[in-house]
């Protein structure tokens, strides 16, 4: 189920695809739990953050912060990796092909 972020609504990604996929990982991660939630939450407030700066750094913010939208996928890959870790391997991968959907400043908007 890969949803590109700047390819639907905001409001279609909170209302119609963010629901299927959390519930998606909540029954294939056995029901999720607070830890869960709050990682996941926590890469994707990272991942505002660094659309925030791109959005408002002007010409060449893109450029400038094309190593801290590539970092994500590795800050993701390396939690799911660790021992009691309970991030699901789904929200990984769908958060690594958001992330490298990524080229230009355009792809956050």
């Amino acid at each position: 189920m890969t949803v590109v972020f700047n390819e639907a609504k905001p409001a279609d990604l909170v209302e119609k695809h963010a629901a299927k996929l959390a519930e998606k990982l909540a029954r294939d991660a056995g029901g999720g739990g607070e830890a869960t939630r709050s990682q996941m939450r926590r890469f994707y407030q990272e991942y505002l953050s660094v659309r925030q700066r791109i959005k408002s750094g002007g010409q060449g913010a893109y450029e400038q912060n094309e190593v801290a939208v590539k970092m994500l996928i590795s800050k993701a890959a390396y939690a799911s990796g660790r021992q009691n870790v309970k991030i699901p391997p789904e929200f990984v991968n769908w958060f690594s092909e958001n992330l490298k959907a990524i080229k230009s400043a355009e792809d956050v908007e």
